[in-house]
């Protein structure tokens, strides 16, 4: 290699760690709205993976569901980082993130999210929420006082005045300790409508079915068993619903604690509408976001 090529890759070679670590003199790594992704340790040491993108207002937090990752996201991560600043992280256990937590709790879950946005210092966000995603931003909500404008939940939040009985909940925990693969594949296809698209039903059979069996069924027995209303009375924040019609959703019990929250039905698809109809989700998490916005600024 002559020494202009050498010279010439050594520069090079500079600028990529530059690039990377992009960090200003007191830590903060500065944002240009490009795409990046890094980690952090949860309050337990649980090493926590994450992605942002865009420099808009406001922030919206992506959290998935049960045994997903963030790539449940990926047909709306871009388009949506035109508009706003957007994070979305794997919960522990899940996806990129580390497994070493005993108890997978939506609390513990929750930490997650704040040491995310605390890292990357948020305000004024919108937390997101897929299905157990939905009990996990309320936490999050909760430890994040101040820093949260509205709450936006995606097929969840059926009935929050519902919780499965116990001795139901701890027979189907046998059923999934017995053969989780099995059991969680005849749980999965029960989230689709007869018809629906089979890539998104493999893929997503594909990446729950390969969820860690244990943390898969800790956190699934939390959830079941999780309170909302305590904690979403207490964090006394606008909500919006958008949810499939799979399953009815029945809104008094939101609309008591929040007289805010609303709800963009979508008929005729199962529990993943963001991979189902990717176009008509992003029109609703828009108008999500303008209704919740709307709401915060009249108060």
């Amino acid at each position: 290699m002559t020494p202009f090529l050498r010279v010439l890759r050594g520069l090079f070679l500079i600028a990529v760690l530059l690039f990377v670590s992009c960090k200003d003199d007191d830590g903060v790594r500065r944002r240009d709205g490009g795409f990046f992704t890094d980690e952090i340790e949860s309050t337990d040491g649980t090493i926590i993976r994450y992605q942002g993108k865009g420099k808009g207002y406001p922030t919206l937090v992506l959290v998935h569901g049960w045994s997903c990752d963030r790539t449940i996201w990926r047909k709306q991560f871009d388009a949506l980082a035109e508009h706003y600043t957007v994070i979305s992280l794997d919960l522990a256990g899940h996806g990129a993130s580390g497994k070493e937590r005993k108890d997978y709790t939506m609390e513990s879950f929750a930490a997650d999210v704040r040491v995310v946005a605390h890292r990357e210092h948020l305000n004024s966000m919108i937390l997101v929420g897929h299905s157990m995603g939905g009990a996990v931003i309320a936490e999050a909500a909760r430890k994040l006082e101040g820093r949260v404008i509205g709450l936006l939940g995606v097929d969840t939040y059926h009935d929050i005045s519902q919780r499965m009985p116990e001795a139901f909940v701890d027979s189907l925990v046998g059923d999934f300790r017995k053969d989780y693969p099995k059991t969680c594949a005849r749980f999965v296809r029960g989230m689709f409508r007869r018809g629906a698209d089979g890539l998104v039903v493999e893929k997503v059979l594909s990446t729950m079915t390969k969820a860690d069996p244990a943390v898969a069924i800790s956190a699934f027995r939390n959830y079941a068993l999780y309170e909302h209303i305590p904690v979403i009375e207490e964090v006394a924040l606008p909500v919006y619903c958008i949810n499939a019609d799979l399953w009815p959703t029945y809104m008094l019990p939101l609309r008591q604690l929040s007289p805010a929250a609303a709800m963009t039905l979508m008929p005729g698809l199962g529990h993943f509408p963001m991979l189902e109809a990717p176009e008509k989700f992003q029109e609703n998490m828009i108008t999500a976001v303008n209704y919740i916005l709307s709401h915060f600024h009249r108060n």
